[in-house]
């Protein structure tokens, strides 16, 4: 059988040549190329404009653009591929060193092939800045075709289009000095591009996103006030209350509850008033106040109910905000209306002011509504939850939650009972005709 063994004489005259190699590295050769190819396809993504200053469409978002490439170079014996390269933009050789970077490998193989899923911002598309970028500036032509559709007040209308772009694969052959011997690539050393170069083209969506449209009128009121605090306070009146109604002596004063709210804006807010009489149910009634300016940078609102007894009166109140995950509300406060007298309660120190400032905003923008049982008020009105009788007659409770109006009527003696009832039995007897005569009848 015949030795494969390479003779001493041919492998030292090969170390000789892979020495020699070594050194000048340099005068390797360019391989002979017999395909290169470069077929891409978008898979996601679209480049979005904005605008900086709402005149012009300036600025290319950084969102992503992912892309397939698949790139081919194949080679003639001796030759390898050393070196690969994608960049973003249409160049040749090594002048793509000044065009973006998509990708690049050192495969040291004869022939080259590969499919690879590439993601990149598309801020990395070139634009002129006068800094030595090369021809082609991808950015400046999406920029200026942004700009083409322009509005009166600028870039205030979306507009969508498609651009082609251009990607360049670029290789850097050798031709190997020994079968396997291939030339190393020095450490560090960067990829400008090599001795053979293809291009491809792909479409990508661009978007010019439109900038806000600046009111030239004040914008709407918001709703969404905010209560930095709600207080509750409780007064009786000995002169004339709003309905008109004075108390005399052995009467009972009326009542004004006031719910006053502080916001931090002017708007709607709506508040709850919970209410208790003396042992019976606990009712609510819900009222949106309208808070305003009050001056020095205070906003807020008060909600003023005057409440009215026929009787010594226990009463129980607390009210709350409502809406927002801690609306805020007060405790519980309770007062004694006494009557029969000038008796009742007094104010509290922390009941804030008898009549508060008339310059409050105060009420309401929508009709009372409550929630609890509602009361009867017979021979009487009845105003929200209250029952108000005519003058001369009184409020007398006749159930849980019904009330009746009665005259005051004084006493009578019996002598005077006995004089009003001999006077009833002397009335003349009513006259009737007969049906059958026509004559009256007694």
């Amino acid at each position: 059988m015949k030795s494969r063994r390479m003779p001493i004489t041919k492998r030292l005259i090969a170390a000789a040549l892979l020495s020699g190699a070594c050194i000048t590295g340099a005068a390797a050769e360019d391989a002979h190329v017999k395909k290169i190819k470069l077929d891409i396809t978008v898979l996601s993504g679209a480049i979005g404009v904005t605008s900086s200053d709402g005149t012009r469409w300036d600025t290319i978002l950084s969102d992503n653009v992912t892309i397939n490439a698949h790139m081919v170079l194949n080679t003639r014996w001796p030759g390898y591929v050393e070196r690969v390269g994608l960049f973003l933009g249409h160049c040749n050789d090594t002048h793509c060193g000044g065009f973006p970077s998509l990708f690049s490998d050192a495969p040291f193989v004869r022939d080259f092939n590969r499919n690879v899923a590439i993601a990149f911002p598309a801020t990395l598309l070139p634009v002129s800045n006068g800094g030595g970028i090369p021809a082609v500036p991808f950015g400046d032509e999406i920029l200026r075709t942004c700009n083409e559709h322009l509005q009166p007040d600028g870039a205030t209308k979306p507009f969508s289009f498609a651009k082609t772009l251009t990607a360049s694969f670029s290789a850097n052959t050798r031709k190997a000095v020994y079968k396997h011997f291939m030339f190393p690539v020095e450490a560090g050393e960067p990829f400008n591009g090599g001795d053979a170069t293809t291009h491809g083209q792909f479409t990508v969506m661009v978007n010019c996103i439109p900038a806000p449209v600046h009111a030239t009128q004040p914008p709407p009121r918001r709703h969404n006030v905010k209560v930095e605090d709600i207080k509750l306070f409780l007064t009786t009146y000995g002169g004339q209350a709003p309905a008109g109604r004075t108390p005399g002596a052995s009467s009972c004063k009326p009542l004004k509850v006031t719910t006053r709210i502080e916001t931090d804006k002017e708007g709607p807010v709506k508040v709850k008033l919970w209410r208790r009489i003396d042992n019976g149910p606990i009712t609510d009634e819900i009222r949106t106040l309208d808070a305003k300016a009050l001056g020095g940078g205070k906003f807020g609102a008060d909600w003023d109910k005057w409440e009215h007894f026929g009787k010594t009166t226990y009463a129980q109140y607390m009210a709350e905000v409502i809406g927002g995950t801690f609306a805020p509300s007060t405790a519980w406060k309770d007062i004694t209306i006494h009557c029969g007298g000038n008796f009742a309660d007094a104010p509290r120190g922390d009941d804030g002011p008898i009549a508060p400032a008339p310059t409050r905003p105060g009420i309401v923008l929508d009709p009372p509504k409550t929630t609890g049982p509602k009361i009867s008020c017979a021979g009487g009105t009845l105003k929200g939850n209250d029952c108000v009788c005519p003058r001369g007659s009184k409020e007398v409770q006749v159930g849980a939650n019904a009330y009746r109006c009665v005259q005051n009527v004084t006493q009578q003696t019996p002598a005077k009972a006995k004089s009003m009832a001999a006077r009833r039995s002397t009335v003349a007897p009513r006259r009737t005709t007969s049906a059958t005569t026509g004559q009256r009848v007694r």
